[in-house]
């Protein structure tokens, strides 16, 4: 179960973390 709960939260990171991305990507352009 634990495990389970840290793999939720590194996709949920992962997700952030293109959203981040995708904004800088057009704030440089």
């Amino acid at each position: 179960m634990e495990n389970k709960n840290k793999i939720e939260e590194v996709i949920l990171f992962d997700i952030y973390g293109n959203i981040n991305y995708f904004i800088l990507a057009n704030f440089k352009n």
